[in-house]
């Protein structure tokens, strides 16, 4: 046995890995350890090919970014592409966005979509996609809400590790983003986010850090604001001190694009590579730092180090085969796409039962609205997936109910003001239809990266036409197609069913049709609480930055934290979701006692008492009856999916984390959980508790 250098074998005793030189060097080894094959490369590479990977080339291949190769060494280009919801890079499957996956609440299920991701960008020859974007839904004001997951960190935590484990079982590497407190698209590259360290650590990190200690994610991307007076890409207290340290991270850190805004410091504080171009990490740029001792060799080899690791991880240095089965879109994706937007589609209001419709009885509809035919798909720049094709709402309804007359009408633009005689002839076809579906909502230039909403309200004269067509139907269905919970008030009340179907993707069409006419029946529920008015949200007089600060004003309460702390109620509350069918729960059996630190476990009985087969999200929350601190009123801490048919009950046990009760104690910096009663609440929603019981945590 012949080892190449010392430090493999140091590395090869302490490991006991047996390494084989045949003749290739060691790296070239695909069955050595990957750090005796990393070491090896490192070994073998000068100071300058080192410096030559630190940032990816200047040219861009739209927006598919690529880090050097070094062909000396065999080492070839590593290439990275957007985008969360399918690939950006030529016609690839189009998923929901990020909301509505998190509102299936179906964790296995995401991580199919994150595998599908993966194969697809497999065959188009990329190692890395950005995303998830795992960012918190402060408020709705952000205009990259749909992007992210939920206003609540557990549930937004279960979600993003699915993801990642789904796409790199592929070979793919996930990449987190924004590190951290990118919750706001105005100024956002010079925004100052002053956010509490309680708050921090209980509600904008979680979805990081069970990213990286549960997900082992092999990537994450530092947002281009300032956390606390320090950019997140050159500060050491958050990438190297808690990341890379605390977390025990080994993988790569790569900066949004334009978050450098001084090498040494970035360089320093942990940041592996700078995106978009080697401006900062410019070799020449890094080799002055070097000659200066601004910048140590050691630090420049642990980037290189990780960057290898993550080649090797990926496949790349193996010149891994890529596949040639057509795995882009087929009809397993497109399957999936329709599957996830059915169950991440949230029913809001069916107040008279109008739905589901029965297509064997409906002889007219009439489909309205100016996001009925031009249906959006997903949000703009990096959320953007460029689809095969779109299934729009009026192409749905028509393919499900082939008996019926179906009649379309805009009624007016998505922006700016209606014409009188075009809203008049969608009035009219409401009049004469049985069925009045309108389809209303925004687009990509209403919101999405770089970009927030203007308003909650629904653009232009969008709120008029639900109202006049509701004035002449009274079976109109309202389908809300956008990006961002918006204000009802002038018309929820005159409708009797809303679906909110968001941006779901290249099926939304397929998916709304099942939906309203009940071969599918509703199941997602929301993730972000929906209020009556902008003003109800938490952080609406602060969102706007003051002299560039964002002054995370409401710490810890976020969401339904908020709410609920203050008495709000809210028009949809967390966690919210109707159905066709109903849902009994009874029979909660929760421990007496419960011992600080470990995880324990709930049961209860579900029944479906309602004549459809139907699928139930089981929330669970933990409430602090004697809270020794300041503390929410209640949090999710624990979730399940069931499906059930007519009649058909299941217990359901759900298992509930060794961090349940625990809070950040800013004193200790460190997660505490005090000794005492506890009740544990489950239900439909966080305003819908159907059973409840107390332990005593010891």
């Amino acid at each position: 046995m012949k080892f190449p250098n010392l430090f493999a074998y140091f590395v090869a005793a302490v490991l006991g890995t047996p390494v084989f030189a045949v003749g290739a060097p060691l790296y070239q080894n695909t069955a050595a350890n990957t750090e005796l094959r990393v070491g090896d490369l490192m070994s073998r590479m000068t100071v300058a090919e080192k410096l030559d990977i630190l940032a990816f080339e200047g040219h861009h291949d739209n927006l598919k970014l690529i880090l050097h190769a070094v062909p000396r060494l065999g080492i070839p280009p590593f290439r990275t592409s957007d985008a969360p919801q399918g690939l950006r890079d030529g016609p690839s499957t189009a998923f929901p966005m990020g909301v509505v996956m998190a509102s299936t609440w179906n964790p296995r299920l995401i991580s199919l979509v994150g595998s599908a991701i993966g194969q697809e960008a497999r065959i188009k020859n990329r190692e890395l996609v950005y995303g998830p974007c795992v960012n918190i839904q402060r408020t709705p004001m952000g205009g990259r809400y749909f992007e992210c997951f939920s206003e609540d960190p557990f549930l937004s935590a279960q979600i993003t590790v699915s993801y990642i484990k789904g796409m790199q079982g592929e070979g793919v590497a996930a990449c987190v983003k924004h590190f951290l407190c990118d919750n706001e698209e105005t100024n956002r590259t010079i925004n100052n986010v002053h956010v509490g360290e309680r708050a921090m650590h209980e509600i904008y990190l979680p979805s990081f850090e069970a990213a990286v200690q549960r997900g082992h994610v092999w990537a994450m991307m530092a947002a281009l604001n300032e956390v606390n007076d320090e950019y997140v890409a050159q500060s050491k207290s958050l990438i190297t001190d808690l990341v890379k340290d605390k977390w025990h991270w080994d993988g790569v850190l790569i900066s949004d694009w334009g978050a450098i805004h001084d090498s040494v410091a970035a360089v320093n504080a942990g940041t592996d590579i700078e995106m978009p171009d080697p401006v900062y990490f410019a070799p020449g740029t890094l080799t002055d730092e070097l000659d200066k001792g601004q910048i140590s060799q050691t630090i420049i080899d642990d980037k290189v180090r990780r960057i290898l690791r993550l080649m090797i991880r990926t496949g790349l240095l193996d010149g891994k085969p890529q596949s040639t089965a057509p795995l882009v879109n087929t009809p397993q994706h497109q399957a999936l796409a329709l599957k996830v937007a059915q169950e991440g589609m949230v029913l809001l209001k069916n107040a008279t039962g109008v739905l589901p419709l029965d297509k064997s009885r409906v002889k007219s509809i009439a489909v309205i609205g100016p996001n009925a035919q031009d249906t959006q798909l997903g949000g703009r720049s990096s959320a953007y997936a460029p689809a095969f094709y779109m299934t729009n709402v009026l192409q749905g309804i028509e393919a499900k109910c082939p008996g019926a007359t179906v009649t379309f009408a805009q009624g007016c633009p998505r922006t700016g003001a209606s014409d009188s005689a075009v809203m008049a002839t969608a009035v009219a076809a409401a009049a004469k239809a049985e069925i009045a579906v309108v389809v209303v909502g925004t687009d990509a230039n209403w919101q999405g990266e770089g970009l927030d909403p203007p308003s909650l309200n629904l653009p232009g004269d969008q709120e008029k036409l639900i109202q006049a067509v509701s004035a002449v139907n009274n079976k109109t269905i309202v389908v809300l197609n956008n990006g961002s919970p918006v204000v009802m008030t002038d018309w929820v009340a005159k409708v009797p069913a809303v679906l909110e179907a968001w941006y779901a993707g290249e099926e939304t069409g397929n998916a709304v049709a099942d939906i309203l006419f009940g071969s599918v029946n509703p199941s997602g529920k929301l993730t972000g609480t929906q209020a009556f008015e902008r003003a109800d949200y938490p952080g609406a007089s602060t969102f706007a930055s003051v002299n560039n600060v964002l002054d995370y004003k409401e710490g810890i309460y976020v969401g339904y934290r908020y709410f609920d702390k203050n008495h709000i109620a809210p028009r949809f509350p967390f966690g919210f979701g109707l159905s066709y069918t109903t849902f009994q729960y009874d029979k909660f059996v929760v421990p007496a006692t419960v011992k600080s630190g470990l995880p324990f476990a709930v049961n209860l009985r579900v029944r479906n008492t309602g004549r459809r087969a139907g699928d139930e999200i089981v929330e669970v929350y933990v409430h602090d009856l004697s809270p020794k601190i300041d503390r929410p009123m209640r949090e999710l801490k624990g979730f399940a999916r069931v499906s059930l048919a007519p009649g058909q009950a299941a217990i359901v046990r759900i298992r509930l984390g060794s961090q349940s009760f625990s809070y950040w104690n800013v004193h200790t910096h460190a997660w505490t959980s005090n000794p005492g009663n506890y009740e544990i609440e489950a239900g439909s929603s966080s305003r819908d508790l159907r059973v409840k019981s107390t332990l005593r945590l010891l």
